[in-house]
């Protein structure tokens, strides 16, 4: 009975190190086996016709992460999207949805969210050359509370720190706003971070060619995207044809047609420019993938300068076109989310 105990003992005393000496075994453990169970899934939903929606949905709300150990500024970049996404599925807004817990819990987000701050902070090194005026807390709560009071119809603006502190007691914030500052902030400080390591933009950013493939490859998957979101809508092919005659006109419409061949898609060879169009012209299409479609209008403008490019033309800024890249894999890890949920 004595070695039992004693084997017992000894078992816990191996788990609470692992815990409190070595954690990230553990959080190793945990993520490999959530790669391996989307992976299955993901497997056995191409191999048969059955809905495993709610299996997706399941891996998504598991994978929130309360500890951070380590990190790297695209980990962070990547994890405050995938945030952002998890937030609108545990929406308590949102109706019944399969795979999500009785209990929603959309905390969670920012639970995860200061403690990427709390991690970030902690490899902070002080430096008097980043000094800035800063913008007064109180100064970003008015903002906020005021752009909420127009969105109400309300036009008189709060001055002062009383109406602000009464607005936010009668009217507190929501989840969904305070996920949107702690991202604001988690940014601001990988962005610090990369300045701090001395990583130059130049080293990382791509070259026009690449972005430009980037790019094409993404507007593809946006075109794929939305033949699917139209013919669900329309049912045929010629009512899709007939709506995209409607919104893009009989000259443009005329072009796509003389220019594709007969056994394809019209959509296919949608352009950048076009494709905003038809988003801008069948409102809430694609709202279900992308929460508001000005998302993907703003993406896609940002992204058109890029293609219009010569090589005459002023070069476009790093900053730019490192921010090109990553509105390309947010678009294609919205989209891979999109095709798992249908």
């Amino acid at each position: 009975m004595m070695i039992y105990f004693l084997v017992l003992a000894f078992l816990v005393l191996i788990l609470l190190m692992l815990r409190f000496v070595r954690p990230e075994l553990i959080y190793s453990f945990r993520y490999y086996l959530t790669r391996v169970q989307s992976t299955k899934t993901l497997l056995d939903s191409e191999a048969s016709d059955e809905d495993r929606r709610a299996d997706f949905v399941a891996l998504m709300v598991n994978d929130h992460r309360y500890e951070v150990l380590g990190y790297d500024e695209e980990y962070i970049f990547e994890r405050t999207t995938r945030l952002r996404r998890l937030y609108h599925v545990l929406d308590l807004r949102r109706g019944e949805v399969l795979g999500l817990p009785a209990q929603r819990q959309p905390q969670v987000c920012l639970i995860e969210l200061a403690n990427l701050l709390g991690k970030l902070a902690k490899d902070i090194t002080p430096d008097k050359k980043y000094d800035y005026p800063p913008i007064d807390a109180n100064e970003i709560l008015t903002f906020i509370g005021n752009r909420i009071r127009e969105a109400k119809g309300l036009r008189r603006p709060m001055v002062n720190e009383k109406q602000v502190a009464d607005w936010f007691i009668q009217f507190p914030i929501s989840i969904e706003q305070l996920i949107e500052i702690l991202i604001a902030a988690v940014n601001s400080l990988a962005y610090r971070h990369k300045a701090q390591n001395n990583i130059s933009l130049a080293d990382t950013a791509p070259s026009m060619s690449e972005l430009r493939g980037l790019i094409e490859s993404t507007r593809v998957e946006i075109v794929q995207m939305a033949y699917t979101c139209f013919q669900k809508k329309y049912l045929t092919e010629d009512s899709v044809y007939q709506r995209m005659r409607e919104i893009l006109g009989e000259e443009t419409y005329k072009r796509y047609a003389q220019s594709v061949d007969r056994n394809t898609s019209l959509f296919c060879g949608l352009s950048l420019q076009d494709l905003q169009k038809m988003i801008v012209g069948e409102k809430g299409i694609l709202h279900k993938l992308f929460d508001k479609d000005d998302w993907l209008v703003k993406c896609i403008a940002e992204l058109t300068p890029a293609l219009n490019h010569s090589p005459e033309d002023t070069a476009i800024p790093t900053s730019d076109l490192l921010l090109m890249v990553r509105y390309c894999h947010d678009i294609k890890q919205r989209i891979v989310f999109f095709h798992r949920l249908q």
